[in-house]
């Protein structure tokens, strides 16, 4: 088993906070949404081809990361990334092996001025991943040839347990393209991508 390290590319982020509060589903954590801008692709063609690796995995771990400090003159310390691991169960593009462990880095929540934990960011209406969540995910090529980074918001795709996808952001053409495939479906469509 080989650790792959991912990075969270955001080529370019326009953040604006939509400061909705509320509580997290999942852990009843406080948490505030942004849209954000990044790369979109209009086919699940051009995001397969942006995609280094794809892969199918399931979250074991999610650490904290790295920290970066807010802009002089606001209320709160800065965010903290999370460091999720992903265990490669099979592969559906590139050089990966299955056993592989891949870490994504994720925006993960506030730090406030006190040091204390503050609410989680969800970026358009994507929480960040909990261990066990099983998803698909398409990465690009890093710098150094080892680092890897989600190649847009809409290249993490939900499992559900009847093998569909469904993506967490289906406002580009690549999420409403997946939208309810099945695994074999997905599988078809790179194969092709490849072989074209």
């Amino acid at each position: 088993m080989r650790p792959l390290h991912v990075a969270w590319v955001v080529v370019a982020i326009a953040v604006a906070a939509t400061a909705c509060g509320g509580e997290s589903a999942s852990d009843g954590e406080d948490f505030f949404q942004v849209s954000a801008s990044s790369v979109s692709f209009e086919s699940l063609d051009e995001m397969a081809a942006a995609s280094e690796i794809v892969v199918i995995g399931t979250v074991t771990e999610v650490a904290d990361g790295d920290l970066h400090e807010a802009p002089s003159g606001e209320d709160f310390i800065g965010t903290r990334d999370l460091a999720v691991s992903v265990d490669v169960e099979h592969v559906l593009k590139g050089e990966a092996e299955a056993g592989d462990t891949v870490t994504v880095p994720w925006i993960g929540y506030e730090i406030e001025a006190d040091g204390s934990k503050g609410p989680q960011i969800v970026i358009n209406g994507q929480f960040p991943p909990d261990v066990g969540d099983r998803n698909v995910w398409f990465l690009g090529l890093g710098d150094g040839g080892t680092t890897f980074g989600l190649v847009a918001y809409a290249g993490r795709i939900e499992i559900t347990d009847d093998e569909k996808l469904l993506p967490f952001e289906v406002d580009s053409g690549a999420g409403e393209e997946v939208d309810g495939m099945t695994m074999a479906e997905l599988q078809q469509e790179l194969d092709r991508t490849a072989s074209g």
